[in-house]
């Protein structure tokens, strides 16, 4: 009796003093709320779908309440109404405007992938006088910065780009896409695609006697993308392959044909925006498999690769990361290129987390382990530093 007597008290002080609190309400109607806020508390503990209609009741009786619309709406978070508690956390900030309650909004709308929407209200906070709600903002900030348009729906749009030098070969080596798509289902589990992508490398030359180091070519196509779980995606596509070196007499322009099978994931490291130079210790481990068929090789050719290493540190929205790596390569022609193992070190920069960009050394020891080694002039093992820049963006157009 004593816990309910200091609810009553506690709720009508509340009422009486509270901003955005009408207070030219009839003395029943302040009444009816007072009691309402004493069964609705005493509801919270276990009974908190009963809860749920004191508080609405709350809310008819008095729409400036802001305590009523805040418990409300904390009532639906934890039913798992997450729209209806948008709809209540939003009036309360109306009325009282308040960074903690931005806050929730903006992890409410990341929870129903309204990500365009969560990166606004996660931005603004970055600036907020409040220390603790600014380091919960800033790196979701950044991270909505690429996922809002990744997300994007019907229409999409990417833009890749992997330029690398090899100093076995000392050879540039740049391959670049572009690709628009349109998801026909809600969910992305089924869309259509088109892309245009380039290979091209500094070494190769055409003639009668093609000495050839990378494809150098540009692929034109369009097909159907299947999503039937998140990171793995089905290709199927098809389009026009042109040659952009002489391969002694062979036609330039062909059909292109790909059926490819991809899945990528795994444990990221944290995005730490920091004010200064910043230990930040956090682990990684993340890989990229794919496996297809290839009408310009006739061949179906599968890739490995994966990576495990620590983001050693951050200052401001860059990153530096080591990493141990492993690749592996398989086709079904047993070309002794394509049929390749091989692991190292390496060292990441990241110059500013919203670019989408990533310079990094790889130091490799490899071999071609295929038992079919024909025209391999190399030798079978090796050892190769890769300098490369990765650029992978999703645009909002």
């Amino acid at each position: 009796m004593r816990i309910k007597g200091y609810l009553v008290l506690l709720t009508s002080l509340f009422i009486l003093v509270a901003p955005g609190t009408a207070q030219d309400q009839s003395p029943w109607v302040r009444s009816r709320i007072a009691d309402l806020f004493v069964r609705g508390f005493a509801l919270l503990p276990d009974r908190q779908s009963e809860a749920v209609a004191v508080f609405e009741e709350i809310v008819l009786l008095d729409s400036t309440n802001v305590l009523a619309w805040r418990q409300l709406g904390s009532l639906y978070v934890n039913t798992g109404k997450s729209e209806s508690a948008i709809r209540c956390f939003t009036a309360a900030n109306r009325l009282m405007p308040s960074d903690t309650t931005r806050l929730q909004l903006a992890y409410l709308h990341t929870s129903l992938k309204q990500n365009q929407r969560a990166y606004e209200l996660f931005d603004s906070l970055t600036e907020s006088p409040d220390s603790s709600i600014r380091s919960k903002a800033a790196p979701a900030a950044v991270l909505l910065s690429l996922m809002q348009c990744q997300d994007l729906h019907p229409w999409w749009y990417r833009v890749q780009a992997y330029p690398y030098f090899d100093t076995r070969f000392h050879n540039w080596i740049a391959t670049a896409s572009y690709a628009a798509g349109y998801h026909l289902t809600q969910s992305h589990l089924l869309g259509l695609i088109a892309t245009v992508a380039v290979t091209k490398d500094t070494r190769t030359e055409g003639g009668a006697y093609p000495e050839i180091y990378s494809d150098n070519v540009l692929i034109a196509d369009a097909g159907v993308r299947i999503q039937p779980l998140r990171g793995m995606v089905l290709d199927v596509l098809g389009g026009l392959g042109i040659d952009l070196t002489d391969r002694g007499g062979r036609q330039a322009v062909r059909e292109d044909f790909r059926a490819l099978l991809s899945y990528g994931g795994g444990v990221y490291p944290e995005i730490a925006v920091t004010p200064k130079l910043e230990w930040v210790g956090s682990p990684f481990l993340n890989g990229y498999s794919s496996f297809g068929y290839y009408s310009r090789y006739h061949n179906a050719i599968g890739y490995l690769q994966v990576r495990a290493g620590t983001r050693v540190a951050a200052l401001h929205r860059s990153a530096l990361d080591v990493y141990t790596r492993g690749n592996l390569s398989l086709d079904t022609k047993h070309d002794f290129y394509n049929n390749t193992l091989e692991a190292g070190l390496g060292i990441a920069v990241v110059p500013d987390y919203t670019w989408g960009l990533s310079v990094a050394a790889d130091f490799l020891w490899g071999t071609y382990w295929s038992a079919e080694q024909k025209g391999n002039i190399y030798g079978k093992n090796y050892k190769s530093v890769r300098v490369c820049i990765l650029f992978d963006r999703f645009l909002c157009l």
